[in-house]
Protein backbone atom coordinates (compact mmCIF):
# COMPACT_ATOMS: atom_id res chain seq x y z
CA UNK A 1 0.00 0.00 0.00
CA UNK A 2 0.76 3.32 -0.87
CA UNK A 3 1.71 5.95 1.53
CA UNK A 4 -0.58 8.38 1.88
CA UNK A 5 1.60 11.73 1.86
CA UNK A 6 2.65 10.38 -1.35
CA UNK A 7 -0.43 10.30 -3.35
CA UNK A 8 -1.10 9.80 -7.20
CA UNK A 9 -3.85 10.50 -9.13
CA UNK A 10 -4.89 9.09 -12.60
CA UNK A 11 -6.98 11.43 -15.18
CA UNK A 12 -9.57 9.44 -17.48
CA UNK A 13 -11.99 10.65 -19.38
CA UNK A 14 -15.67 9.01 -18.38
CA UNK A 15 -15.40 7.50 -21.86
CA UNK A 16 -12.42 5.54 -20.85
CA UNK A 17 -13.09 5.05 -17.32
CA UNK A 18 -16.75 2.94 -19.26
CA UNK A 19 -13.85 0.93 -21.18
CA UNK A 20 -12.15 -0.02 -18.16
CA UNK A 21 -15.36 -0.86 -16.34
CA UNK A 22 -16.29 -3.05 -19.44
CA UNK A 23 -13.25 -5.12 -19.64
CA UNK A 24 -14.05 -5.91 -15.34
CA UNK A 25 -17.27 -6.60 -16.48
CA UNK A 26 -16.68 -8.86 -19.10
CA UNK A 27 -13.95 -10.90 -17.19
CA UNK A 28 -15.97 -11.26 -14.49
CA UNK A 29 -18.78 -12.50 -16.87
CA UNK A 30 -16.47 -14.68 -18.99
CA UNK A 31 -13.37 -16.14 -17.17
CA UNK A 32 -15.56 -16.29 -13.36
CA UNK A 33 -13.14 -18.38 -11.73
CA UNK A 34 -9.81 -16.48 -12.82
CA UNK A 35 -11.44 -13.76 -11.91
CA UNK A 36 -12.07 -14.94 -8.68
CA UNK A 37 -8.45 -15.91 -8.24
CA UNK A 38 -7.60 -12.37 -8.70
CA UNK A 39 -9.91 -11.28 -6.47
CA UNK A 40 -8.67 -13.69 -3.96
CA UNK A 41 -4.92 -13.01 -4.56
CA UNK A 42 -5.36 -9.21 -4.23
CA UNK A 43 -7.46 -9.64 -0.82
CA UNK A 44 -4.53 -11.54 0.47
CA UNK A 45 -2.32 -8.35 -0.25
CA UNK A 46 -4.49 -5.05 1.17
CA UNK A 47 -6.32 -4.70 4.33
CA UNK A 48 -9.64 -3.87 3.00
CA UNK A 49 -12.00 -4.46 -0.51
CA UNK A 50 -11.53 -1.24 -1.33
CA UNK A 51 -8.45 -1.07 -1.53
CA UNK A 52 -7.70 -4.29 -3.43
CA UNK A 53 -10.48 -3.26 -5.73
CA UNK A 54 -8.80 -0.26 -6.12
CA UNK A 55 -5.67 -1.82 -6.85
CA UNK A 56 -7.43 -3.91 -9.65
CA UNK A 57 -8.88 -0.82 -11.22
CA UNK A 58 -5.80 0.33 -11.83
CA UNK A 59 -4.27 -2.91 -13.12
CA UNK A 60 -6.73 -2.83 -15.50
CA UNK A 61 -6.58 1.06 -16.95
CA UNK A 62 -2.99 -0.16 -17.28
CA UNK A 63 -3.48 -2.43 -19.17
CA UNK A 64 -7.13 -1.57 -21.17
CA UNK A 65 -5.29 2.50 -21.77
CA UNK A 66 -1.68 1.61 -22.16
CA UNK A 67 -1.09 4.82 -23.13
CA UNK A 68 -2.02 6.33 -19.90
CA UNK A 69 1.69 6.18 -18.86
CA UNK A 70 0.58 7.79 -15.36
CA UNK A 71 -0.62 4.32 -14.24
CA UNK A 72 1.53 2.08 -12.21
CA UNK A 73 0.27 -1.07 -11.26
CA UNK A 74 1.00 -2.49 -7.99
CA UNK A 75 2.35 -5.94 -7.52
Amino acid sequence: MSDPKNKSYIVVSEEELSQVFAEWERRFREKPDEFQSEMNRLANDYKTTGEFQAAYLVKLIAEVLPANSSVEVPE
